[in-house]
């Protein structure tokens, strides 16, 4: 048996199971854990967020802008199935 037949195919429900504050991904029945994100990071991210926010705003858009992490969900293809 290869290592790759031992592992364990991982769930939504395993996600949900992890520790409150854990940052994880959940990809093909794999976990990645994901790192803080640094200073840099978030200024980066607030500098997009408003300038996107912006641009919708004063073009009348009807999108929103979630620059805080939150559950996508997606199917194989890559269409969204749901968000929290």
């Amino acid at each position: 048996m290869s290592a790759l037949e031992e592992e364990d195919i991982y769930t939504v429900e395993n996600i949900y199971d992890l520790p409150e504050g854990a940052r994880a991904e959940l990809i093909d029945g794999r976990i990645y854990y994901m790192a803080l994100p640094s200073t840099g990071h978030q200024r980066l991210v607030h500098f997009f967020d408003r300038m996107i926010g912006n641009y919708i705003q004063e073009n009348n858009g009807t999108c929103e802008v979630f620059p805080a992490p939150f559950a996508v969900f997606l199917d194989r293809s890559g269409d969204l199935i749901e968000y929290y």
